[in-house]
């Protein structure tokens, strides 16, 4: 839990800057991702007369796969934005300036390193899917409808926590690479090292705010709907919103933790206006 009160301090003393950053990025990711698709797939679940796996696929998709061009385009944004957070925030705590007026440095590797793990995470994504849909696809075609709504909600929540242990083992790696100056495999092998005996404490601090962005998602998909409201515009600003402090945590969570693990100095830390800088 010790890496909750860090981050937190971290957004607390810097959260207007951040909350900027942040926006397009929540905009962009409440266009791009469905993960209330399986909850949605399971509150109005009825059996089919013949199982159908392209029908399992679609229902339980967390990215938007329907509309390509949308991901694509998601992707890019999300690729360019991301590259300016992360620059602004390694900045910041390398050097402890944090001016929005100013470009952030080494930009360009900051746009290789987002670029890496977005790829990576979408692939991951994809294939995590992939072995999600089939499970249950093997228990719809081969179980009994008795306590099938049971028995996918098990599976579907076991693997969400196996898919946030492999997303967790990728928390170092853009930190590192930006603050080492690695390549893309030194650099995931030094933050998988430096995750060594915490890995199970961050993938806890994952799950904790992970359950809590489902909570808060579920609870306004239902308000909205007893509401009457116009769901889709309404829907979309609400979890920009929602996704917006999502990104918050976790980019503020990931370099916070690992500035903590590697015992690297945060600049940032230091009172940098008797070092003749201006915060």
């Amino acid at each position: 839990m010790r890496y909750f009160p860090i981050a937190f301090a971290y957004i607390r003393d810097n959260f207007g800057r951040l909350f900027l950053l942040s926006v397009p990025l929540g905009v962009v990711l409440a266009f791009a991702l469905n993960h209330l698709a399986f909850f949605d797939w399971l509150v109005n679940y009825q059996p089919a007369d013949e199982a159908s796996f392209s029908r399992v696929w679609s229902n339980t998709s967390w990215l938007v796969l329907d509309y390509w061009y949308i991901l694509l385009g998601a992707a890019a944004l999300f690729i360019i934005f991301g590259a300016l957070a992360i620059g602004y925030i390694d900045k910041h705590m390398r050097l402890g300036i944090f001016e929005l007026a100013k470009p952030p440095s080494r930009f360009i590797d900051c746009l290789i390193a987002i670029c890496l793990i977005t790829i990576v995470l979408v692939a991951l994504l994809l294939v995590w899917q992939l072995l999600v849909a089939s499970l249950l696809f093997l228990i719809e075609t081969f179980l009994s409808a008795e306590f099938l709504v049971y028995i996918k909600a098990g599976v579907a929540g076991l693997m969400i926590l196996i898919l946030l242990y492999v997303i967790s083992l990728f928390l170092f790696w853009v930190p590192t690479m930006l603050t080492s100056g690695y390549q893309a495999n030194p650099a995931l092998a030094y933050g998988l090292k430096a995750m060594r005996g915490r890995s199970f404490r961050i993938l806890f601090n994952i799950l904790i705010i992970t359950l809590v962005v489902y909570g808060v998602n579920v609870g306004l998909h239902f308000a909205l709907y007893y509401m009457e409201v116009n769901y889709a515009a309404v829907e979309i600003a609400l979890k920009s919103i929602v996704y917006t402090f999502v990104v918050i945590y976790f980019i503020a969570f990931s370099f916070t933790a690992f500035y903590n693990a590697t015992n690297k100095e945060r600049v940032d830390l230091i009172d940098i206006r008797n070092l003749g800088y201006r915060i």
